[in-house]
């Protein structure tokens, strides 16, 4: 596991092209498409440009976070904090930085938040995406409703897998 210092900043509008990299990231479905290099590109830019457009829409109030390791950009952290919950919007790391407890770190201080405030944590994953659904199970996350395309998931700071509150401590 990588002890670099893991810090957030704002994202502004001049990281749209780090964005969009950290997005394409996790879209390895489109590799699969019968697309030339151009058309996925291009798809792939829609669906970004419709996705930032949803967030902003669907949660003007949330954090959105460049995640830094050392002052280097690694990924992206958006999370809604309406009152009654913490809601992670979207959590995505570039590839080279996966696998190294940087996500359980992240997780480890939302947990942290979510216990002092008394608040669950929910958040949404795609259905055919099962490593992500088999990590947040292994944080504690329980699937709570079925949305077709999605599972919603909830932490709980009183959950009966507080063993798991503190996975990389």
């Amino acid at each position: 596991m990588r002890s670099d210092s893991i810090q957030f900043r704002p994202a502004r509008v001049d990281d749209q092209d780090f964005l969009y990299k950290v997005y394409a990231s996790t879209r390895s479905d489109i590799e699969v498409m019968c697309l030339g290099s151009n058309e996925k590109s291009q798809l792939l830019q829609m669906q970004f440009a419709a996705q930032t457009h949803a967030y902003k829409a669907s949660f003007p109030d949330a954090s959105y976070l460049i995640i830094m390791l050392s002052n280097v950009p690694v990924g992206r952290l958006y999370v809604n904090r309406p009152g009654e919950e913490i809601f992670i919007i979207d959590i995505a790391l570039l590839p080279e930085y996966r696998g190294q407890g940087i996500g359980s770190r992240l997780m480890t201080g939302i947990f942290d938040e979510a216990s002092r405030t008394n608040l669950p944590v929910l958040l949404t994953v795609a259905i055919d995406n099962t490593a992500a659904f088999d990590w947040y199970e292994t944080l504690g996350f329980e699937k709570v409703e079925d949305q077709q395309t999605h599972f919603r998931m909830r932490w709980r700071p009183d959950s009966s897998s507080s063993h798991l509150d503190h996975p990389t401590r």
